[in-house]
């Protein structure tokens, strides 16, 4: 029963997006006329999203009890037979298919990954671990109630002892499901376990000093009590339940341990990467990915004198010289700011004619403030509103700015600003998506058009005079594809933490820490960040195919246009909506 229905899963996600649907129910046929197919379409949505809201309340805390987790696969389960259900021979507008596509492939990948992991957390992540370093109540609940203001119209209290409430339920059903999942032999790794338990006990510290009422304007009593009496009390029996699963811990993690492991990868990836994944051929890409810019890395390093020994020990080499780091200091750090906002100022102007809609050119990058680096942020961005009040700013980390070298900036620019993020966020909001849309976590698609931007800011000649910060640039390349063949590594060959942080060292030349927390992060997460390396090639092929299907009349600008205007799509439905040739209305 178990193979079939995972069977017919897969039946189903292999006819997404480029075929059409051929089944239609009775409702829909006997629809009023002058209802057009658009219409009906958002009104299955609006079905769709109220019964999902009713089960995953917005902005609350999703419900991770057992009994709550059952409801969500029920209730995403109920929405795909909606979704297969819809008559899509009817003739939807080019936006109508897309949207229709996006939200079809985003629920079915849903279901399909928590059919396959009957274990650990599906979520906006997918983990094979229910509470990790990365992902747990005791990350996100001080997040949403700090962070998520309710609107100000007398409630506000009452949502804060709601949204209390709710941690103190979730933390509790979590301990449920850790032992469930420790039953069945499902343990993080020892060194999961280590990072995991630090930042948990520095949760608990924060919460005893209350510090998550501090967005309060009034915390009542009975806000007080319920973090005094139930969460940190429930937040200490969760750590102390990850403790006793270290005593059963190893060394070993991946999926590739488990008996479903290529079942889970492939759920994993879809999700990640928003595309059909096929393990082999991402691995076979890379790989050739990487033997090319291995040869144009030597060529360049040879070019500025480097010309001895293997590539990342040269890139090492290059990374030391001190003509190219910048101090430790303010004045270091400003200078670093100051030379990443000249690079995007060089380059608006060669950009523009590569794009229909213009460029916003209020754009910059800003340091971190010194609270924020001592509270360990990372960088951030901050999308430019669209009535031009409020810049598009990139929130650069520097607080190890030794191990940024000069020429490791410009690729870094552009992908956080333009033509990257900063260019794509603007023209996601300008899309106005239906919020099953906004629900879709199209990260391959994402972050795929960053590294495509930082692949576009190289064709347009920035580095032509600049081989240094070509080298750059070819450096963060191998970066982003080597992330994606350890991730392979870990999770279908069963590469050790060791293994992986000394490959990814080996092809990428980064520092030792850098790899470590990395590596870490594909353990717990596995197919999503190395999946962004996946969507770069999904922008990649649909650039191609848009060419070949141009008749000679291949217009650049107007694939970026097509590319980014209808917003986050999964990449076959990118696919289609750059090879087109139906009206975007």
């Amino acid at each position: 029963m178990r193979n079939s229905r995972r069977r017919f899963l897969f039946n189903s996600a292999a006819a997404l997006c480029l075929s059409a649907a051929t089944r239609a129910i009775p409702a829909q046929e006997s629809a009023p006329a002058g209802r057009s197919a658009d219409q009906r379409l958002l009104e299955l949505f609006d079905t769709v999203a109220k019964r999902l809201l009713e089960i995953s309340p917005q902005p609350s805390l999703s419900d991770e009890t057992p009994e709550g987790q059952a409801r969500r696969q029920r209730a995403v389960t109920g929405a795909l037979v909606d979704l297969q259900n819809f008559d899509s021979r009817v003739t939807l507008s080019l936006r109508g298919r897309l949207d229709y596509e996006s939200v079809l492939f985003a629920t079915r990948a849903e279901v399909i990954a928590r059919d396959s992991f009957k274990f650990g957390r599906v979520d906006r992540r997918i983990s094979p671990y229910v509470v990790n370093h990365l992902a747990g109540s005791y990350l996100d609940a001080p997040d949403l109630i700090n962070n998520k203001r309710p609107p100000a119209d007398g409630t506000e209290l009452d949502v804060y002892v709601s949204r209390l409430r709710d941690f103190a339920r979730n933390l509790e059903g979590e301990c449920a499901r850790i032992r469930s999942d420790e039953a069945r032999g499902i343990v993080p790794p020892d060194f999961i376990i280590a990072r995991t338990l630090t930042r948990m006990r520095s949760q608990l510290d924060k919460l005893a000093a209350r510090s998550i009422l501090d967005s309060v304007n009034d915390p009542s009593a009975i806000a007080q009590g319920i973090l005094e009496h139930e969460v940190i009390p429930k937040l200490a029996q969760q750590i102390e339940l990850v403790e006793s699963s270290g005593a059963h811990a190893t060394g070993r993690g991946g999926l590739v341990h488990l008996k479903n492991s290529g079942d889970c990868y492939s759920a994993a990836l879809r999700v990640g990467a928003t595309t059909e994944p096929n393990v082999e051929e991402f691995r076979r890409e890379g790989l050739a990915e990487v033997h090319d810019l291995n040869t144009r890395a030597d060529r360049l390093l040879k070019k500025i004198g480097l010309a001895r020994g293997s590539i990342d020990v040269r890139l090492r080499k290059l990374a030391s010289d001190e003509r190219y780091l910048y101090p430790d200091t303010d004045a270091g750090k400003d200078r670093a700011v100051a030379d990443m906002n000249a690079r995007i100022r060089a380059i608006l102007p060669v950009l523009n004619p590569l794009f229909n809609t213009p460029i916003d050119s209020h754009i910059e990058v800003r340091k971190l403030t010194t609270s924020e680096e001592l509270a360990g942020r990372v960088g951030y961005r901050v999308a430019p509103a669209l009535d031009g009040s409020r810049p598009g700013v990139y929130f650069v980390d520097l607080h190890a700015i030794r191990d940024r070298p000069t020429w490791s900036l410009p690729s870094v620019t552009y992908h956080e600003t333009v033509p990257g993020h900063l260019l794509q966020l603007p023209r996601q909001e300008a899309a106005k998506l239906h919020p099953l849309r906004q629900q879709l976590n199209a990260r391959g698609y994402f972050e795929g058009w960053a590294i495509y931007a930082e692949v576009l800011a190289q064709e347009t000649g920035v580095y032509h005079d600049d081989p240094v910060s070509e080298i750059g640039f070819l450096q963060s390349r191998l970066f982003r594809v080597s992330r994606m063949l350890v991730d392979i590594g870990i999770h279908v060959n069963g590469w050790t933490r060791e293994q992986a942080i000394s490959t990814l060292m080996g092809m990428t030349a980064q520092p030792r820490a850098l790899c470590e927390t990395d590596v870490e992060r594909y353990f717990v997460l596995p197919g999503m960040i190395g999946g962004d390396e996946i969507g770069y090639y999904g922008w990649r092929a649909a650039r191609v195919a848009a060419k070949r299907n141009s008749g000679g009349k291949f217009d650049l600008a107007a694939f970026h246009e097509r590319g980014l205007q209808f917003g986050p799509l999964p990449l076959p439905a990118l696919h289609r909506a750059t090879t087109s040739s139906q009206r975007s209305s």
